[in-house]
Formats: C-alpha cells, structure tokens, sequence
C-alpha cells in the first residue's frame, strides 16, 4: 500500500506534466512527483496506526536493550583513535 501512494500519487500528480521518472527538471516536477508522495507517506501510516490502536506499541518498548551501546561506542573511539599517527613536526 505504501508503494501504491508513493508511486501511484507521483504518477498521478505528475500527469499532465512532460517529465522524466525520477529525474525532475523543475521545481513543480520535483514537488508534484517527489514531495507530495513523501509527505502523504508518513500521514497515511500515523492513520493506520491509529486506526488499529497501536501507538502504544510503537511509542513505548516494553523489552529494554541493554545498557551496551554506550561501552561499544566508547570502545570504537578508543581503537580508532590509536589508529590514527601522531603529527609529525
């Protein structure tokens, strides 16, 4: 369904104009073909979600990670910067 609105209302906008697929050369090309499409996309999946009732599952984790991400990170800054040799000079 999400194809459907991003493809079908960019070829649906885009109808009357004379412009290539995905290769807009004006401003009103790119708006109609690309923008509108991508701005409708997000509107129609908060709708679906409202309408099946799950904000609550995608807003809230029930099932934390764990607390990994922060030693990993710091780890990677650690390896990278003995990588990097000293200037000379």
């Amino acid at each position: 369904m999400y194809l459907a609105i991003v493809q079908g209302l960019g070829w649906v906008l885009t109808r009357g104009l004379d412009a290539d697929y995905a290769a807009p050369t004006t401003i009103e090309e790119l708006w109609r073909g690309i923008t509108v499409p991508v701005l409708v996309s997000p509107v129609f999946v908060c709708a679906v979600v409202a309408v099946l009732g799950w904000w609550r599952p995608v807003l809230v984790d029930d099932r934390p990670v764990r607390r990994w991400v922060p030693d990993t990170c710091e780890l990677e800054i650690q390896i990278e910067g003995d990588l990097v040799p000293p200037p000379e000079g």
